[in-house]
């Protein structure tokens, strides 16, 4: 509660970006704090029809689970929600925050019928905005840090690559400058409101329908040689419809290429023992 009380205080535009909150039962009453004078009121999911975004942030607790009963119960809470949300937003796009983030984009692909331009999932999103953050301010490149993005899988096999002005700088220097930053966004880390923050800032892309590039999660199939139904973070642009079009990245270094296709392997072989 302290921390969401400091982003409020630190982002107060964020604070009444609803006209109301819905809560499906009581049980949230602490929350009631942070609504000002928005109204709230209690209702089912019906109350999220016709959402131009309906985001998915669910996620089972289980400490004594194994690794795959833990994401078998987000599969199991997800199956009962999709498709109903999708139901009643049937035009709207697909955020999914839930870990782990490929995986449970995928699922919600599946469970909802919907087109996989309208199913993404957050990825590598925030990532790549601190990436460039730390290269141009941080580190205070001779070149933009919004040429480079970090792409792939959530977690250690992240990997940063370099947007359409590749000959700004040598590809030494490219791959000397992105190794640094990374270095350095692995040491700080990140704390659980930022990821609110980037969930908001791509909900603003869609529904303002900015045409903004976004390292996000989507369906890789096709790209990287990658030939299974998986999803990884690709820079795309983001509008009213979802994704309007992947940018294609400057990618020389094989191990780039065989990252990606080892977590596309990863995840299919993951997703293959899953219940749908």
């Amino acid at each position: 509660m302290e921390e969401l009380k400091n982003v409020n205080m630190f982002f107060p535009h964020f604070r009444y970006s609803m006209d109301t909150y819905v809560f499906k039962d009581s049980s949230q009453k602490d929350l009631l704090n942070f609504t000002g004078t928005v109204p709230v009121m209690y209702h089912d999911l019906s109350a999220s029809a016709h959402s131009k975004v309906v985001i998915f942030t669910v996620n089972s607790l289980g400490s004594s689970q194994s690794y795959l009963d833990v994401v078998q119960g987000n599969v199991d809470m997800f199956r009962a929600l999709v498709p109903t949300l999708g139901h009643y937003s049937q035009h709207g796009v697909l955020l999914v925050a839930s870990q782990p983030v490929e995986i449970m984009t995928y699922v919600t692909w599946k469970l909802s019928a919907f087109p996989a331009n309208r199913v993404i999932g957050i990825g590598c999103n925030l990532d790549s905005q601190r990436l460039q953050y730390i290269i141009t301010n941080v580190l205070r490149a001779q070149t933009s840090g919004k040429e480079v993005w970090v792409i792939g899988e959530q977690g250690e096999d992240k990997v940063p690559t370099w947007g359409g002005q590749e000959d700004v700088m040598s590809h030494n220097s490219q791959m000397q400058l992105s190794n640094r930053a990374m270095e350095l966004l692995q040491v700080k880390g990140q704390r659980s409101w930022s990821v609110g923050l980037s969930v908001a800032d791509l909900v603003d892309s869609i529904v303002n329908n900015k045409k903004k590039v976004h390292s996000v999660s989507i369906l890789a199939q096709g790209y990287y040689d990658i030939n299974s139904e998986v999803f990884l973070s690709l820079p795309c642009v983001l509008g009213a419809g979802g994704v309007s079009e992947v940018i294609k990245t400057a990618v020389k270094e094989d191990t780039v290429t065989e990252k990606l296709r080892s977590s596309a392997l990863s995840i299919h072989g993951l997703q293959q023992q899953l219940k749908l």
